[in-house]
């Protein structure tokens, strides 16, 4: 499946006629243009991307990201920032004293 994105449209008007012209690219032209762009702006491209994504599928692309930055970072620490930053820790004392609820 191809999917297009219109970049750019411009209307002129002149005296007695309208002209419109529309550019229209489609993903695979824009991953191909990404990849002839420096690694600079690739980053700004990327990290604009990222944030314009709606929260819930940003998070999970920034969880990947940090994965990928520091690959000798084993997989349970990253399971337990993951717990921290969605709040599903207790503080010491609970988790000493208390039953846990079971898992759903």
């Amino acid at each position: 499946m191809t999917f297009s994105l219109v970049v750019s449209s411009r209307t002129f008007i002149d005296s007695h006629r309208i002209l419109a012209f529309t550019w229209i690219v489609t993903a695979d032209q824009l991953i191909e243009e990404f990849k002839t762009l420096p690694s600079s702006e690739r980053v700004r491209v990327a990290e604009k991307t990222v944030r314009e994504l709606p929260a819930e599928d940003r998070k999970s692309i920034e969880r990947l990201l940090r994965r990928l930055q520091h690959p000798d970072v084993p997989e349970d620490f990253w399971r337990g920032v993951e717990d921290h930053e969605d709040d599903r820790t207790v503080d010491m004392e609970t988790a000493l004293h208390e039953t846990p609820p079971s898992r759903k």
